[in-house]
């Protein structure tokens, strides 16, 4: 029982740490597509 207990906060602990990471990183990736997208318009033109 104390195992299942331990390995339940260290994977709350992982979690809440790669979570954050991984959505800042999406919205880091979705800026840059659009940052990318505008500057593909302007050579276009």
């Amino acid at each position: 029982m104390e195992a299942i207990k331990t390995n339940n906060t260290r994977y709350q602990m992982i979690y809440s740490t790669f979570l954050p990471i991984k959505k800042s990183r999406m919205m880091g990736i979705i800026r840059d597509l659009k940052a990318n997208i505008q500057l593909w318009r302007k050579t276009i033109r």
